[in-house]
């Protein structure tokens, strides 16, 4: 897992020392699996697995959020930050 201290300017001058474990990160890119060849007939069907997947993913995480307290998701404005300290864990 990624983790991100820094310190943050909001637009009105505030500032504050976050810390962030890392759930997604800009990108100029649209992501995903490519489908193109994948007969039609089918799509359907792996839609409806892959959103079960992800749902029950999604169910796991807040289950852990919850285990630990952790309530606050964020998105942060990078041009906001400095003083980046990055560390895997």
């Amino acid at each position: 897992m990624k983790i991100v201290t820094f310190n943050y300017s909001k637009a009105n001058g505030e500032t504050s020392s976050r810390v962030v474990a890392v759930t997604g990160e800009p990108s100029k890119f649209v992501s995903g699996n490519d489908i193109t060849e994948m007969d039609p007939k089918l799509v359907q069907t792996y839609f409806d697995k892959v959103n079960q997947a992800k749902l029950k993913y999604l169910q796991e995480i807040t289950a852990i959020n919850d285990e630990f307290n952790v309530t606050k998701f964020r998105q942060f404005l990078p041009e906001n930050m400095t003083d980046i300290l990055i560390a895997y864990k």
